[in-house]
């Protein structure tokens, strides 16, 4: 649970998802049910959704990796796939900035 920073009631972290009304872009984020402010976790547009699906798709790889290769092999990825985590982030605020007239009319 985290605090409402509008008016200080406990947020469940139940995570929704809905499309910003005139835009490609979707919106996760959570909502304080007593005054109903939303806070944006995370906006997905079809690049967002291609970098996430990659992303998942190199943590599996690294499951797997994980045990069976040697070590300094592993540990390489490891790093590759934060520096992924890193260009997800810089995206992330690159598309907030970009829209955050947007954002603002809609929360």
């Amino acid at each position: 649970m985290i605090e409402c920073n509008k008016c200080k009631a406990q947020i469940n972290l139940k995570v929704k998802e809905e499309r910003i009304p005139g835009t490609e872009l979707d919106a996760q984020y959570i909502q304080c049910e007593e005054c109903k402010k939303k806070y944006i976790v995370l906006l997905k547009d079809g690049k967002t959704k291609a970098m996430l699906l990659r992303a998942k798709n190199m943590q599996a790889r690294y499951r797997r990796m994980h045990g069976r290769k040697n070590v300094a092999e592993v540990e390489a990825y490891r790093k590759h796939m934060e520096n992924y985590q890193r260009t997800i982030q810089r995206y992330q605020l690159q598309l907030r900035n970009n829209n955050k007239n947007l954002i603002k009319d809609y929360l």
